[in-house]
């Protein structure tokens, strides 16, 4: 995460975004029972989008696809 902080400091992203953005990774890996992004792929990826819709009311975006 300290690595993921200084690549967006860098950036010259806004503290709120940093901070948002961290935010969601953490959710990401916490409903992955706490495995490492690195051994995540597309599948794990497409479960979590699909309980945020599902589960959690977040909009989808139409125009975007992975």
């Amino acid at each position: 995460m300290d690595r993921l902080r200084a690549f967006m400091r860098a950036q010259h992203m806004a503290y709120r975004t940093e901070k948002t953005y961290c935010l969601w990774i953490r959710d990401f890996i916490r409903f992955h029972q706490m495995r490492r992004p690195e051994e995540l792929g597309a599948p794990e990826v497409e479960a979590w989008l699909a309980y945020l819709a599902g589960h959690r009311s977040v909009a989808v975006n139409p125009r975007r696809r992975l």
